[in-house]
């Protein structure tokens, strides 16, 4: 994915062969209401390449708020 660089001032970093490119930029949340998560989505999706259910983290206080992998065992 390239970035639109049309118009930018060339960077005294870049060779003149060489463009910008950004990286992907993914957003991740934790989240335990499917209500909540949808809405935090919404809002931050036309400024992101993706969005990312934290589903791994294993910490006791994570699993204690019903995040990370708390959401593995309790699906509902």
């Amino acid at each position: 994915m390239a970035a639109d660089t049309e118009g930018a001032a060339p960077s005294p970093r870049l060779k003149s062969n060489e463009r910008l490119v950004r990286g992907a930029l993914i957003a991740q949340f934790a989240a335990s209401d499917p209500v909540h998560f949808a809405d935090a989505a919404e809002l931050i999706w036309p400024h992101v390449d993706g969005i990312d259910l934290n589903c791994g983290c294993l910490q006791t206080w994570a699993y204690q708020e019903h995040i990370g992998s708390f959401l593995l065992r309790k699906p509902e």
